[in-house]
């Protein structure tokens, strides 16, 4: 296959997406392929690049490192003919982006575009720097990637963020795979010796641009005062950027200046060493698609501490190989290094051990091999005759709608800039920041505040989003929903709420339901939603795991528990015994008390995308004699209309001790008991999970 990339950036600049677009350009060729990328000129440029094409370019555009290219599509009419890709992947959705649409649409080819950057991150380096200006480029960035055949993303954190902003073209995520191997063989006490860093200290490290969207000035004061409270700690950081005299000034004015270390942009053999003399990677940037530097730095065996941002949250898992914040707090950022260099060696070791194994879903030539399958697909599904292909009328129409595209999202993106519309209800959740400086992307903190929706995959590859409220106890609790809702909805985040103030909690949606992907099972593979969490929580070292599950949620709960006895205690609420004995009492009172609940304020959000019925299940009755020594609490509603009482009477007779049945006079169906006595509902449940956890 042929392929053309053609990029904004590429070296003598160095970052992630440069990184990126070299290392699949290379592992492509290693497995057969042709390449060829297409870049401005730029200074300090090498002289010689085989495979590289640089076009003339305005350089240092606005004082920047960047350059930007003229817009003539004819300054590559012979590099068409002779190279004659099979694909066009645009890294950048602008200026060279604008570029390879109009190739791709007169050459009758299909084009891949890669979602590097948070553009609005970069603010900075515009001319003119205001909130139209930012909806604007966030705007033109989404209309762009919906004038392509396919959006590859690094991190599944952006798609969603790209899903709120319309976009609807195919997305897949790709992460930008490392070679494993390399980043595995370091000689960290010669590069010490090197750089004049003592063997015995201990080494807080950074590498990447110096760059204002890196947040380095809250990543350089919390290193200062890490140097503050330890003599033996001195700072290492890799990298070239405008930033530079800002972190040499704060060390020196803090009189840290000799235990500072800046190396500059370091290649190769060097960079890996540089990530063995580490002791810790500190990363604090709120702009990431992915996160390059995270990976190498695991690769290397070196634990993280970063703040919880979209392409982060992907890499770093709270205590395992790292610290993932979710506050932008310099104490506590400041805490978490310490944490990191007080290890143990035998905790370093299975740190080690865990972020290696980790790492290992990231090696390049996976990726690459993923991103061919995406290209294959691509050209099929694109595919284009080869009359067409030589039809010139058929060309200039194709090429006619690339400039009307080019030109509309411009137009559509303007008119954005001005009228600001839903244009924060697509932003991502910001991390929550004490610092007072809300000019990093950040937002003021309140008491209390969930994590941002996070997701898991369960084993037969379905994507569970789930929201994880800490309020640093030992033992969580996890609420599972039932039928037709999910975890966003008024009541169920007041149940969390309250959980809250004795557990941490995990709410999350089941397939079908939600911000989870696929269609519900009716019961037949749920369990594998439930399994994928109470994995997730036995990943954070809870001592204790308890849930509560709501109807076809509590019956999910009943089934996992008894199949592999990986819960500590189980509260099911109007659980069915057997989903084809569900009542539907519709002429009850109750049922209409149901319909305003469902379809008045408190069920906004609530839906379900059905699959089949006729699935093979396991019904609740037939297995949960096997849930012993689970200790199991059946709640259920007297006026149930839906699951009569009678379900829990079977499934309670059916289960061994230890087990309790609790009858709410008045209760209806499900989460409406709580809703209308929720102090009876949330005593009852605190008291049982107090006694069995």
């Amino acid at each position: 296959m042929r392929i053309l990339m053609m990029t904004n950036t590429y070296f003598p600049i160095v970052g992630g997406l440069e990184q990126s677009v070299y290392s699949f350009s290379e592992e492509f060729k290693t497995l057969g392929h042709e390449v060829l990328i297409v870049t401005p000129a730029f200074e300090g440029m090498p002289t010689e690049e085989p495979g590289v094409i640089r076009i003339p370019a305005i350089q240092k555009f606005n004082g920047t490192v960047f350059s930007v290219n003229f817009p003539v599509s004819g300054l590559l009419t012979r590099v068409m003919k002779e190279f004659c890709p099979d694909i066009v992947h645009s890294h950048c959705p602008f200026f060279m982006g604008d570029l390879a649409l109009r190739l791709s649409r007169q050459h009758a080819i299909p084009l891949v575009f890669t979602y590097h950057t948070m553009f609005e991150q970069y603010m900075h380096d515009w001319p003119i720097q205001n909130e139209g200006v930012k909806r604007f480029i966030v705007k033109l960035a989404a209309g762009y990637a919906n004038s392509v055949d396919q959006v590859i993303v690094p991190s599944e954190s952006i798609q969603e963020i790209l899903f709120k902003r319309g976009v609807k073209t195919p997305m897949e995520a790709v992460s930008t795979g490392v070679d494993l191997e390399r980043f595995s063989k370091g000689n960290g006490q010669a590069f010490r010796q090197q750089n004049q860093i003592p063997l015995d200290a201990l080494v807080v490290g950074h590498a990447g641009r110096l760059a204002p969207e890196k947040n380095l000035e809250f990543l350089t004061n919390c290193m200062v005062e890490v140097l503050k409270k330890d003599p033996r700690v001195h700072a290492l950081i890799v990298g070239l950027g405008p930033l530079e005299k800002m972190i040499k000034d704060t060390f020196k004015q803090a009189g840290l200046e000799k235990r500072l270390h800046l190396t500059g942009v370091l290649h190769y053999q060097h960079l890996v060493d540089a990530y063995f003399a580490m002791n810790v990677f500190a990363f604090a940037s709120l702009s990431e698609t992915q996160g390059i530097v995270l990976i190498e730095a695991l690769a290397a065996g070196i634990p993280v501490v970063a703040l919880d941002a979209p392409g982060v949250r992907e890499v770093i898992e709270d205590y395992h190989n790292g610290r993932l914040l979710n506050e932008m707090d310099q104490q506590s950022f400041v805490d978490a290094l310490i944490w990191a260099l007080s290890r143990t060696p035998e905790e370093l070791q299975t740190i080690k051990q865990v972020t290696r194994m980790m790492v290992q879903k990231y090696p390049i030539n996976a990726s690459a091999k993923r991103m061919l399958e995406i290209y294959e697909n691509v050209r099929s599904r694109k595919s284009i005759s080869v009359g067409k292909r030589n039809s010139s009328k058929f060309l200039f129409l194709w090429r006619m709608k690339a400039e009307w595209d080019i030109c509309s999202n411009y137009i559509k993106s303007a008119a954005t800039s001005v009228f600001e519309g839903k244009f924060q209800e697509t932003e991502p959740i910001k991390i929550c920041d004490t610092t007072g400086d809300l000019s990093k992307g950040a937002m003021p903190c309140p008491a209390r505040e969930s994590e941002p929706d996070r997701y898991v995959m369960t084993t037969d590859g379905k994507r569970i989003a789930f929201s994880h409220v800490k309020g640093g106890f030992s033992k969580v609790v996890i609420i599972a929903h039932g039928f037709y809702t999910n975890k966003d909805t008024v009541l169920f985040k007041k149940m969390a709420d309250a959980f809250n103030k004795e557990y941490d909690v995990i709410v999350f949606d089941f397939r079908g339901h939600g911000k989870s992907n696929d269609v519900f099972t009716w019961t037949a593979h749920e369990q594998k939603d439930l399994r994928a969490i109470t994995a997730y929580a036995k990943e954070n070292h809870y001592a204790k795991i308890g849930v509560i599950g709501f109807s076809l949620g509590a019956a999910i709960a009943l089934i996992e528990a008894s199949c592999h006895q990986n819960i500590d205690s189980v509260i099911a609420v109007s659980a069915p015994a057997d989903l084809g004995s569900i009542n539907y009492h519709f002429w009850e009172k109750d049922m209409w008390k149901d319909l305003v609940l469902n379809f008045g304020v408190k069920g906004r959000g609530k839906g379900i995308r059905s699959g089949s019925l006729s699935l093979q299940k396991i019904r609740p009755c037939d297995i949960v004699d096997k849930i012993s020594p689970t200790p199991v609490l059946f709640l259920h509603g007297e006026k149930d209309w839906l699951v009569k009482l009678s379900h829990s009477q079977i499934l309670f007779d059916k289960t061994k001790d230890p087990k309790a049945l609790t009858i709410i006079k008045d209760g209806g169906h499900a989460e409406r008991i709580f809703d209308v006595f929720p102090d009876q509902f949330m005593k009852i449940c605190l008291d049982r999970f107090r006694e069995t956890l």
